[in-house]
């Protein structure tokens, strides 16, 4: 599997506008970071990574992750190609299944069957991307949907995966993964090598899925402050 550069993340619920964000991410790049990572909970992801893309040069700017309970597939691959394009192609979309939802019961089709529902969401994007205008899926079919411009590349997609099934999908279908912050270090073994079983299950080098592990920080002088705010 290929590794994932050090990343900055900027969580959400930090108390960041995407302008604050943004001199994080313009801070980190001059540290030597590889990437600025944002999240997502309650906030719109977007405009603090094209804030972050906007404020460096050089680094690579994601999402981790863009919940897809929030958007149609077309809107999620709309904004994620003007992204890209804001940031001269350095942008990766990650999404996931997420778990903060303003209407509960949006997200019952999803969380009944989120493995067809991430590789529907996934295959109805490229397909945009492609120029294609419809995707025959269960969950998100899409009939005569068009694109005002043809980005210059597929944007690169990074799922969030907990569990077994979801890293064996990230493995089959993604260009990278993110394990999440819950997975304990002694799982990580366990959850990379379903990742490299579901790329070889689909044919896919392992080597060609990057693969990103999460580290939730809290700097503070106090100790236990810092405890508590992680």
């Amino acid at each position: 599997m290929s590794a994932f550069a050090p990343a900055f993340g900027i969580f959400g619920r930090s108390g960041l506008s995407p302008s604050a964000a943004g001199e994080v991410a313009a801070r980190a790049e001059a540290l030597g970071y590889g990437a600025a990572v944002v999240t997502e909970t309650y906030s719109d992801v977007f405009p603090y990574a094209i804030a972050c893309a906007r404020a460096t040069r050089t680094i690579q700017v994601s999402t981790a992750i863009a919940n897809i309970g929030f958007r149609h597939p077309a809107l999620m691959a709309y904004s994620a190609a003007e992204t890209d394009e804001l940031a001269g192609g350095r942008f990766s979309l990650g999404i996931g299944i997420g778990t903060q939802w303003f209407t509960r019961g949006a997200a019952d089709a999803q969380r009944a069957r989120p493995l067809r529902a991430v590789r529907e969401y996934v295959e109805a994007m490229r397909a945009l991307w492609r120029g294609e205008r419809s995707y025959p899926g269960e969950i998100f079919p899409m009939h005569d949907v068009g694109i005002d411009f043809r980005p210059s590349r597929p944007v690169p997609i990074f799922l969030a995966a907990l569990n077994p099934g979801m890293c064996r999908l990230a493995g089959a279908i993604a260009d990278g993964v993110y394990l999440g912050a819950l997975i304990p270090v002694d799982r990580l073994p366990e959850a990379i090598a379903h990742v490299a079983d579901g790329a070889r299950a689909a044919g896919r080098d392992p080597s060609a899925v990057t693969v990103g592990s999460m580290v939730r920080v809290c700097v503070d002088e106090d100790e236990a402050r810092a405890r508590e705010g992680a």
